[in-house]
């Protein structure tokens, strides 16, 4: 270990310097985005706990975004609003209704507009795909610097391993919490870094997985043309091909010749939105293929724990304080990184100012 400090602390302090400011932007909005779902739940209006009318959330959506895939996402709680997103030229739109009426509450964001915003941020740095790529290397990236920075930690001896150094002036006092916090954070750094990559590349690590797995690529499906029958009938029809459980979304593709996507949550399932699938063929109501995550390929399956392990739901409330902990460790970690790098080098300045 002694061998690997030098090495451990030069990629530390250069990837901590040059992602410094992602730290303090990814760090803040995952420490907000944290308990969002009670916070939501808390300030939306809901409606009276009625069905949905599956029909008219789906043509209103529909008339709007008539040129792409439309995603219905359905809360957890009855009577919440439904959320309609889509895609357009790369921009993550989402639009809000009313579900019992379809009727359109709010197009310009949604209920938790903030929220939205900050999730895109936290995603893609509100740049789109682009954005995307640029995060998910972001995250191998911190990855690298939080694991560096614990080889550098590591110490022979763990008594006094977190002591403190308030007397010894302030660049040696912040050297020293910078140091403490970062190791009694590691560990949830380092998950959050790796499951906030795993995230940004699900589909290559899925693919890579499967293979490995050797898990065949599932035939490409195909459906009858004509017209979709009603909403409600290939709702039905999905929960016939998977009962119990709770419909999470649907996906309306725009071309005819895609399946409709039902998701589902079944009970057990870890991932707090489910990864249980159904496809339905809208124009005659048969499932073309029922895929529960018990029986779904190997990248799924191990998709299924990464979200939850990255939000902290996988770990219930506790969990999920560490997680905010963390992403305000890591505003902390990069602010004081950037300052000890900017006092290091007004250091070195003014001695290479004095005349020999």
């Amino acid at each position: 270990m002694k061998t690997l400090k030098p090495a451990a602390l030069w990629l530390h302090r250069r990837l901590g310097l040059y992602l410094s400011l992602f730290m303090l932007i990814l760090g803040l909005s995952g420490a907000l985005l944290v308990f969002k779902p009670e916070i939501v739940s808390a300030t939306v209006d809901k409606t009276a706990a009625a069905p949905p009318d599956y029909q008219a959330l789906v043509e209103t959506a529909r008339s709007r975004y008539q040129n792409t895939d439309v995603t219905l996402r359905f809360a957890a709680e009855p009577g919440e609003p439904v959320r309609a997103y889509t895609r357009v030229q790369g921009e993550r739109r989402v639009m809000t209704l009313d579900p019992v009426s379809g009727a359109v509450i709010d197009d310009a964001g949604s209920a938790d507009v903030f929220f939205l915003w900050l999730r895109v941020l936290h995603e893609s740095l509100l740049m789109g795909d682009s954005g995307e790529t640029l995060i998910g290397i972001v995250g191998v990236g911190l990855l690298l610097c939080a694991l560096s920075g614990l080889v550098f930690w590591w110490p022979k001896r763990f008594r006094g391993a977190l002591r403190l150094h308030p007397d010894t002036g302030s660049l040696p006092w912040h050297k020293s919490v910078h140091r403490a916090a970062g190791a009694l954070a590691a560990i949830f750094l380092v998950a959050a870094a790796l499951s906030g990559a795993l995230l940004t590349f699900s589909k290559p690590v899925q693919g890579w997985v499967n293979r490995v797995a050797g898990t065949p690529d599932a035939p490409k499906l195909k459906v009858a043309p004509g017209a979709p029958l009603p909403v409600a009938e290939l709702v039905a029809r999905a929960d016939g091909a998977l009962p119990g459980g709770r419909l999470v979304d649907i996906r309306v593709p725009v071309k005819a010749d895609e399946p409709w996507q039902f998701r589902k949550k079944l009970p057990g399932e870890i991932h707090p939105n489910g990864l249980s699938f159904v496809f339905v063929d809208a124009a005659t109501g048969h499932v073309l293929r029922s895929q529960p995550i018990d029986k779904a390929p190997a990248g799924r399956r191990l998709m299924q724990w990464v979200y939850p392990l990255h939000t902290g739901e996988l770990g219930g409330p506790l969990l999920r304080v560490f997680v905010l902990l963390a992403g305000l460790a890591g505003v902390y970690l990069g602010a004081t990184g950037l300052w000890m790098w900017w006092a290091r080098r007004q250091r070195r300045l003014a001695r290479q100012a004095v005349p020999a």
